[in-house]
């Protein structure tokens, strides 16, 4: 009987349509059950379509045991339940029996214990039976007799003893594995003991002699385990003891055989013996396999598989049994098929995120200085922190490690800051940029203790820049309190503006009174009205941001001294919307398990995004140390609705799968000042520091008792390997081929440059190249390292970048990141390429030396996919190619350069060019003194290079400066051009290929202007000493061209030499394209003084005859050069500066630009001038042929238009500088006035035109047909008009019926200014910002002259050192022509430039978002410099927003010295120099002999409307700086001297500063929800002092009495429109404690400050919002008012006393509509048909009559009993018993009720508010409270105040109220009950007793 009969192959694939379970998703595996043999499958975890790709399972003796294979598909529970069955499949082998050896692939349907389909298992099923005729069953003396080797490996794993943890003492959770080859055994855990039993039997296949037997001993953890220790054993020594075996204890070592430390020994018993049942299988499987093989493929294979069949008597079976554990296996076509669209879909996964990674590289805030304003606006509904419901609010912000506050505001809950807080973060890099945030906290402050935080906002920098106009603009955002638990929701409301500017960003400036009106208009149509309320925002919505901290790796140790150990203490900080959490602190050596979570409460929605999460190293008694940072973002993570739910037995993790986070910062060892920007910003840092596990997720549905504040909590759920990121062996590649341009590295004291060693990284896993020399800058490692089976994360993101770092010695040269995905796009075929290094900023830089660049040639890839021949690296040929080298020619071609750096003083340099390739170099001749050189020269370099041009080094051109004598010359720029990139020549004489321009870049990578215009190629040599001739000349084809100058003069030119220019003269140069000079061309112009050396003007016209080229991109650049020719010997260099001639050649049909100037000139003005007259009286003649029968009409109107536009108008009528009158007009005429649609008469004519009866009648027909469609819309009107002004009825009772419409005040005839300002000088000029509002160059958009502009200096990587600047400009004006321009007419006649006086006004109106230099605000005054003459204007103390209202006059002659300097600076007693807040240039020139700008302010018939020299918004900067610093209103004006004289300077006056008092009158109260108090009101009107009435004590029912005047005075115009508020509180008089707040209102008041302002008038707030509302209501009631009646009778002594009806309590007599009706005159039988008004108020008299029936009293009794009711009513108002006045209205008070998360309505005040300017106030005397003068209005005594009474019980109830005093009496009453009960009963027992004795 044989050892095996026969064989099952079972192989579990995968499962789809699994269910879920409780929880969420399963984490399948498969149980297989053959017979009474049982295997599984590992578990996958959280998913319904496992693929598991197990390992094949073998069943033996399966025709004897079992007739089917039973497949359940189990759930593997993460806690103590038990595992649950999803569903089971039972598959008959019937199949199988019938065909030996063939594969059965198919998909299996899983069914439930009901029977229901539940998913499908696909499984892999192949049978197997020996056959008697290939295998006759011999005994085993004689299979051993036949020579059989040993296959198998058996033993068994018995125990273990002295085992001990490597990080800690204690007993261990061990277990151990045995691994023969790629085969692997392991027992169980034995929990929690040092010396465990394990008794675990093993089989392991092995057929090589000399393998190993590796055992290793384990300690379970919660994620993973920790090698104790592992023993290895030779399989020789096994063998030596035969078939028996052997037992013995191994001895534990550490990892790669570390030793030193004791460990434990574990004891084993094995033996290698020969399996023949084994044996047969494999044979049987490889016939099966060639068999199968052979018709699929051809007999080919199966020859091959054939001779496979006898391995079994071979040595081995090397063809299955591969020692490599990635060794490729043998598939199917379907499974070919699969693994090809698995690896072309992880291809394109890897583009996406490669994709992803360039769009977010390319999203990214620019690197520069950047200025962060916050403007704190004003706070509502804050939550109370004092006892007496109050608080005293300041802001706090903090932005990049800066803070600044505002000022303090007492006892408030509703306040006003105003105030603008500025931050100045110079120098950011683009990852510090992204990651800073603004963080705004307010804070009630207390005078003792800490101050406690009222709630906070955040606002991420790079949100706010991505923003339009790069500002959050004046929106509300809502309070959260972070640090109180008991604080849920919105603690308040704030007001903000930030604003976010980065380099060249401009600011949006802003018309901030219309912008307030607006939002008033918007409050009003969501319902507010004149009393303001809190903000409209989303309803709050509590979520948690939870940070699963799970565990870290691979950290890196921060030894301190000698002294310290090695183990860190590190812990994990959390920084969300401004707060932050951490976990606790875990000491280990590399690898902390943390297990906490970290709960941020947020309240949504919320304006941050970012989340930083990092890992520091606690230090004691010291500052932390930061390991790494990394920043998140808040989109990315995802929400869960589920409900969290907590157990004392645990539960499962149901948040989403933690992810690996990458970690990067400073090389290990390097801290402090140097490490802590990359520790902090990893995006741009060196060196792999470790990785974090994480998971985040937003919950909003957080439990109800969850903690509101920023805290951690220890992981309720017990964390399972299974959660953990899948991992995959990966093969990383690197073939380091050479480095170019390295930069040579000496250590101290040794002349030789160090070796220079390479590492390539992935993770913490290094491959190290070993140090080759430096040969001039050249290394060539030619090494190929492989790291093999590397686990890493499976997911793309989770991969970490490959480094490559170059090093000498310790220190890191350069290095360059590339990110994983990358690398997985290329899939293993990338070619070799060349990295750019960026030199270690944390070890210092390398200053200006160019840290070189590597040629790399990398693959990253699945190890499966590494080892396929498809993907395989031939590594011997990888090395051959490059060292197969052939002689080579590189010939380069160098023709010319432009904008190269400056690196002399003068701001030139002498520049050459040297091509380096392959340490050899080669270089041009050295041009003096240019910065545009034209070389035309071919350099040839003769080198050995690989045949295989990828392989081979890039070619080097770098631009020199050549020194002096003596001086080492210094390397300016460089660009590199790939050998591979180079085109092939066919032989040494063959033509250049075409060249073009390359950028360049600087020593430390950063891309300049400068560039190179050239080319190279490659020339193949037959031998290394073939000689090539000499290169045919580049020179290019030129032809002949004339260039005109035209030189207007010098500007602004600067000290140069420690004096100023006096005579400078410019020299224009055209350079020739060859050595000898033919083709150029110079000129100099005469030296000037006029009108002075700074501002010479030169005015003359010189052409030069050259030579161009044809190829329009070989075309020189013109060179100027400025001298000064004061000084004795050799003229100074003052500037200089180049033209570049490619778009003025009139050949060059891609980049051409026509010469075009916008100068204003005669000759065409006169002849437009002509030709529009000409066009008018054309078309004049026409209306009169066309309207000929209009004789009244005037000809010379006809046909004009009297409406203006405000375009540009180039073709308008001008003149020149002398023959124009520019006058400025102060008083704009109406261009828009409607002339009644005639053309021919004005309004006012048409007015005074006597009536016709036809127009008469045709206009009441209107009126009637508007009346009848307005009674038809009435209803739906209403309807509109009562969902406006919600806040109104709610916050204003004006004693009408409920039901009736309420207004906004838009929808009431009330008027009211725009601006403080009068509109004298801004009628007309506020067109320009409402365009565009900026400054008016955008508007011009060209310029009169060329300006080109000089510069003097050295520049410098380092912006510190550089010395480069502009020393002033040249305007001219070139052109090119192809023709001599003799024949041709010039451009513009020079007579245009004639000099000339002219007087320049700068009108300054005011300054806006000014940031200060220090300190919180500034001093500001202007300084105005042109020319010489220099004006400063006054100071304005304390204020970022100035005011100026200045105009500063200047006379300056043009052309000549044109540039007006306007400067902000800040006042200072005490330093000399004043700091400049900001300074902006303007050119005259540009503007006086512009087009557009002439056109400004003509007027004339033919262009009435032309607009006036507009108000511009000029942008503010500092010396150094792009960013902006402050904006600046005002305008400029140009005009003649003569001009000047006649027409004064606008009258540029600024509001005046006028006190003004505010009378607010507070009546009474009603509504308080209490019972009794004692109150008493307290206002304030925006920051004045609070003023309050008398308190009315023991007040019932909440109806107080107070009729007490307030007086506040006002200065106007306000700072800002925040504060014109009135604020007005209600309080509860304590004596024994502190007051309560009873609620507080906000009435908005700034439009009525305007009005009365503007208007100069005392306005009553209330009493003409009811007029105005009475008003409204006659209107669509179709009553007739007063004006009415006088139109249409003609009469005007109508009663004035008409007033609308107040909806009183009907005392009051009918005041409204037409009167009593005596007054009333009777109209005419015939007027009523001719004046519908009186027919209609006719007809509303009869329908009243009709509804009282006619039995109304008569006449003279109506009369009485007005006269009585009116009587009562003022009796009742004397007394003040009447109701509330009419100038005053009821204002709601409301509280905000933080706990209860609502705002509750207490009560109403009445109040009458009017504003007197100071005459009329001192007209109109009034006293404070009711004191005397008590007028304007009387004030009546108080009424239901308490007072003094004989009786005790009312004196009682007044103190107490009535419910108090009646439960007081209850009790008094129960007491003296008791009392007569207690004396009563006394006298009732001695009675008793006496009867009882007397009976």
């Amino acid at each position: 009987m044989g050892d095996v009969s026969d064989r099952l192959e079972v192989k579990v694939v995968a499962a789809r349509g699994l269910g879920e379970v409780e929880g969420g998703d399963c984490n399948p595996f498969a149980l297989v059950r053959c017979g009474a043999e049982e295997e599984r499958t590992a578990v996958a975890s959280a998913t319904s379509a496992p693929e598991w790709n197990a390992s094949t399972m073998i069943f033996t003796d399966v025709a004897d045991a079992a007739d089917d294979v039973v497949v359940a598909v189990m759930h593997k529970a993460l806690s103590a339940a038990r595992d649950q069955a999803l569903g089971r499949a039972v598959i008959s082998l019937r199949t199988c029996f019938q065909a030996v050896g063939v594969e059965q692939d198919d998909w299996f349907p899983l069914e439930d214990a009901d029977g229901r389909a539940c998913g499908e298992v696909r499984l892999e099923l192949a049978y197997f039976v020996d056959a008697d005729d290939d295998f006759p069953e011999d005994d085993s003396d004689d299979e051993a007799a036949s020579g059989g080797e040993p296959n198998m490996v058996r033993g068994t794993i018995c125990r273990a003893r002295g085992l001990r943890h490597p990080d800690r003492a204690g007993p261990v959770d061990a277990y151990c594995t045995v691994r023969v080859g790629r085969h692997k055994a392991s027992t169980a855990t034995v929990r929690r003991s040092n010396g465990p039993l394990f008794d675990h039997a093993f089989e392991l296949p092995c057929g090589d002699g000399a393998a190993c037997v590796r055992v290793k001993v384990k300690a379970r953890a919660a994620f993973g385990s920790t090698l104790i220790g592992e023993a290895v054993l030779p399989m020789v020594e096994v063998a030596a003891h035969g078939e028996p075996g052997c037992s013995r204890w191994c001895r534990l070592e550490g990892k790669d055989g570390e030793v030193g430390k004791e460990r434990g020994a574990v004891e084993l018993q094995i033996a290698w013996v020969r399996d023949r049942k084994y044996a047969r299988s494999l044979a049987r499987l490889g016939a099966s396999l060639g068999d199968l093989a052979g018709g699929l493929w051809g007999p080919g294979l199966g020859a091959r598989t054939e001779g496979a069949e006898d391995r079994d008597e071979g040595p081995k079976e090397d063809w299955l049994l591969e020692e490599d554990a990635f060794a490729p296996q043998h598939l199917t076509s379907r499974e070919q098929e699969e693994l090809d669209e698995r690896r072309s879909a992880g291809a394109m996964m890897a583009g996406r995120v490669v994709d992803e990674l360039e769009g977010r590289r390319a999203a990214a805030m620019k690197p520069g200085d950047y200025a962060v304003q916050v403007h704190v606006i004003e706070c509502r509904d804050l939550k109370a922190e004092d006892l007496n419901g109050l608080s005293d609010p300041y802001a706090r912000v903090r932005v990049h490690g800066r803070q600044r506050k505002t000022r303090v505001v007492k006892k408030v809950t509703s306040c006003v800051f105003d105030d603008v807080l500025h931050f100045s973060l110079p120098n950011l890099t683009t990852a510090a940029a992204e990651a800073a945030a603004v963080d705004i906290a307010i804070l009630d402050h207390d005078a003792i203790g800490r101050h406690a935080t009222i709630g906070s906002a955040s606002f991420d920098l790079r949100k706010v820049h991505a923003l339009a106009d790069h500002e959050f603009y004046r929106k509300w955002v809502g309070l959260v309190d972070t640090t109180n638990s008991a604080d849920n929701g919105y603690q308040g409301f704030l007001k903000c503006s930030v604003t976010v500017l980065g380099p060249g960003d401009e600011q949006r400036a802003h018309d901030l009174d219309a912008e307030y009106q607006r939002e008033l208009e918007r409050e009003e149509e969501e319902g507010r009205g004149i009393a303001l309320s809190g903000p409209t925002l989303p309803p709050a919505r509590l979520t948690f941001l939870v940070v699963y901290c799970w565990e870290a790796e691979d950290l890196p140790a921060t030894k301190r001294n000698l002294l310290a150990s090695n183990l860190l203490k590190c812990y994990v900080v959390a920084e969300a919307g401004g707060a932050s959490c951490r976990t606790q602190t875990r000491r280990c050596r590399a690898d902390p398990k943390f297990g906490e979570e970290l709960w941020f409460p947020v309240t949504e929605p919320v304006e941050f995004r970012r989340v930083a999460v990092g890992l520091a190293d606690y230090v004691w008694g010291g500052r932390d140390r930061t390991v790494a940072y990394l920043y998140l973002d808040v989109d990315d993570v995802p929400r869960s609705d589920r409900a969290v739910k907590t157990s004392l037995f645990g539960t499962t993790y149901q948040g989403p799968r933690p992810r690996w986070h990458n970690l990067y910062g400073a090389p290990r060892g390097v801290q402090g000042r140097r490490g802590a920007p990359q520790n902090r910003y990893g995006a741009g840092a060196s060196t792999y520091r470790g990785r974090v596990l994480l998971s985040l997720e937003v919950l909003t549905r957080p439990p109800r008792r969850e903690a509101t504040v920023p805290h951690r909590k220890a992981f309720a759920f017990r964390p399972t390997p299974g959660l953990k990121p899948a991992t995959a062996p990966y093969h990383l590649r690197a073939l380091a081929l050479m480095g170019s341009e390295l930069p040579v590295v000496r250590a101290p004291g040794r002349p030789r440059p160090l070796k220079l060693g390479l590492t390539v990284a992935i993770g913490n896993h290094v491959l190290e190249y070993a140090a080759a020399a430096n040969a001039r800058g050249v290394v060539e490692w030619n090494e190929l390292l492989t790291l093999k089976g590397v686990h890493l994360p499976v997911l793309l993101e989770e991969l970490p970048d490959v480094v490559a770092c170059v090093v000498a010695g310790r220190r890191h040269v350069g290095f360059c990141r590339i990110p994983a995905a990358a690398l997985l796009k290329e899939q293993m075929r990338g070619a070799p390429t060349w990295h750019r290094l960026t030199a270690e900023a944390a070890r210092g830089g390398l200053g200006d030396e160019n840290p070189g660049a590597l040629l790399l040639q990398l693959g990253l890839g699945l190890s499966e996919d590494a080892n396929d021949p498809h993907f395989r690296w031939d590594d011997l040929g990888l090395l051959e190619k490059f060292a197969d080298k052939r002689p080579c020619c590189v010939r380069v071609y160098v023709y010319q350069a432009r904008n190269l750096p400056p690196a002399t003083a003068e701001g030139l340099l002498d520049p050459y060019v040297k091509v380096r390739f392959c340490g050899r170099k080669e270089k041009t001749r050295a041009h003096a003194h240019t910065t545009n050189p034209l070389f035309y020269e071919t350099l040839d370099l003769h080198a050995l290079v690989p045949r295989d041009a990828r392989y081979g080094p890039d070619v080097v051109l770098q631009v020199w400066n050549r020194r002096a004598v003596g001086r080492r010359n210094a390397a300016i720029c460089s660009l590199r051009l790939p050998l591979g990139d180079l085109p092939e020549l066919a032989h040494d004489t063959a033509r250049a290929p075409d060249p073009r321009w390359h950028g360049c870049v600087d020593a430390s990578g950063r891309a300049l202007a400068t560039e190179l215009l050239c080319c190279a190629a490659r020339i193949r040599k037959r031998d290394a000493k073939e000689k090539f001739s000499k290169p045919p000349s580049i020179a290019p084809l030129n032809r002949m061209a004339w260039v005109e100058v035209t030189v207007v003069g010098v500007r602004r030119l600067r000290s140069a030499y420690g004096s100023s220019p006096r005579r400078p003269w410019l020299r224009f140069d055209v350079p020739a394209p060859d050595d000898k000079g033919d083709g150029g061309g110079t000129f100099r112009t005469p030296a000037s003084a006029q009108p002075s050396g700074r501002d010479a003007n030169f005015l003359v016209r010189r052409v030069l005859q050259v030579e161009l080229p044809e190829d329009p991109e070989l075309a020189p650049r013109l060179d100027i050069r400025c001298f000064d020719s004061s000084r004795v010997g050799a003229a100074p260099l003052l500037g200089s500066c180049a033209v570049d001639l490619r778009p003025k050649l009139p050949w060059n049909p891609v980049d051409y630009v026509a010469p075009q100037s916008e100068l204003f000139d005669d000759a065409q003005a006169r002849a437009l001038a002509e030709q529009r007259e000409r066009e008018e009286r054309a078309k004049a003649a026409k209306a009169d042929e066309d309207d000929a029968s209009d004789e009244d009409a005037e000809p010379g109107n006809v046909g004009v238009s009297f409406g203006a536009g405000d375009g540009d108008n180039d073709d308008l009528s001008s003149s020149d500088g002398e023959s124009v009158v520019h006058r400025e007009l102060e008083v704009r005429g109406d261009a828009g006035r409607d002339d009644g649609g005639t053309g021919a008469f004005g309004q006012d004519m048409l007015d005074s035109l006597p009536p016709v009866l036809e127009d008469a009648r045709y206009r009441e027909e209107l009126a009637l047909r508007e009346e009848a469609i307005l009674h038809e819309q009435g209803e739906e009107r209403r309807g509109l008009l009562e969902t406006l002004g919600a806040r109104l009825a709610a916050a204003a009772d004006v004693g009408e019926a409920p039901g009736e419409p309420q207004y906004a005040l838009k929808d009431l005839d009330i008027d009211f200014p725009s601006q403080w300002a009068a509109a004298d000088f801004v009628d007309g000029r506020e067109w320009w910002l409402h365009q565009e509002s900026g400054e008016l160059e955008k508007y011009l958009h060209t310029r009169p002259f060329e300006t080109y502009t000089l510069y003097r200096g050295r520049r410098h990587p380092n912006p510190a050192k550089s010395t480069l600047r502009e020393v002033g400009h040249v305007k001219a004006v070139i052109r090119v022509l192809d023709e001599d321009p003799q024949f041709s007419e010039p451009l513009f006649p020079l007579s245009v430039l004639r000099v000339g006086t002219y007087a320049v006004r700068v009108y300054v109106i005011r300054a806006a978002n000014v940031e200060p230099q220090d300190g919180p605000t500034a001093d500001p005054y202007v300084r105005i410099k042109l020319g010489d003459d220099v004006q400063t204007g006054a100071v304005r103390r304390s204020t970022l927003k100035p005011d100026f209202y200045e105009c500063f006059e200047f006379s300056t002659r043009l052309p000549g010295p044109a540039q007006v300097k306007v400067q902000l600076r800040d006042h200072s007693r005490w330093r000399p120099a004043h700091a400049v807040l900001g300074e902006s240039r303007l050119d005259l020139e540009d503007r006086w002999f512009h087009r557009k700008w002439q056109a400004l302010d003509e007027r004339s018939e033919a262009n009435p409307g032309n607009p006036l020299k507009p108000i511009e918004v000029r942008r503010l900067t500092r010396d150094g700086s792009l960013v902006a610093r402050g904006q600046l209103y005002a305008w400029v004006e140009i005009r003649k001297d003569a001009a000047a004289r006649r027409d004064p300077p606008v009258a540029l006056e600024g509001p005046e500063r006028r006190e003004f008092e505010v009378r607010v009158v507070v009546w009474a109260s009603k509504d308080v929800p209490f019972e009794m108090g004692d109150y008493y009101v307290q206002a304030q009107v925006g920051n004045s002092r609070p003023q309050k009435t008398d308190v009315h004590w023991r007040c019932r029912n909440g109806k107080a009495s107070w009729n007490w005047r307030l007086k506040i005075g006002v200065e106007l115009p306000l700072a800002s429109p925040d504060l014109g508020r009135l604020s007005v509180q209600l309080w509860d008089q304590d004596v024994v404690k502190w007051n309560d707040i009873v609620g507080e209102a906000t009435v908005d008041l700034y439009r009525w400050l305007l009005k009365a302002y503007h208007e100069n008038r005392a306005v009553n707030v209330f009493r003409e919002v009811n007029e105005a509302v009475a008003r409204k209501k006659a209107e669509e009631q179709g009553l007739a008012t007063a004006e009415d009646l006088a139109e249409s009778d003609g009469s005007s002594d109508d009663d004035d006393d008409d007033d609308d009806d107040d909806g009183g309590d009907g005392d009051d007599g009918d005041e409204g509509g037409g009167g009593d009706g005596e007054e009333t005159k009777e109209a005419p039988p015939g007027d009523e048909a001719t004046n519908p008004l009186l027919a209609a108020e006719k007809k509303k008299e009869e329908k009243a009559k009709e509804k009282e029936g006619g039995a109304g009293p008569p006449v003279a009794d109506a009369d009485s009993n007005q006269e009585a009711a009116f009587f009562v009513k003022q009796l009742k108002e004397f007394v003040g018993l009447g109701d509330i006045d009419d100038t005053a209205q009821w204002v709601a008070m409301t509280y905000n009720d933080v706990r209860r998360r609502r705002v509750s309505r207490r009560g109403a005040v009445a109040l009458s508010v009017e504003i007197l300017p100071p005459e009329e106030a001192e007209d109109r005397p009034a006293g404070q409270g009711r004191s005397e003068p008590n007028a304007n209005p009387f004030l009546p005594p108080t009424t239901g105040r308490m007072s003094l009474s004989y009786n005790p019980l009312a004196i009682v109830s007044a103190l107490l109220g009535p419910r108090l005093a009646f439960q007081l009496l209850c009790c008094l009453c129960c007491v003296l009950l008791l009392v007569v009960m207690g004396i009563l009963g006394m006298y009732f027992t001695s009675f008793y007793t006496l009867w009882q004795s007397l009976s």
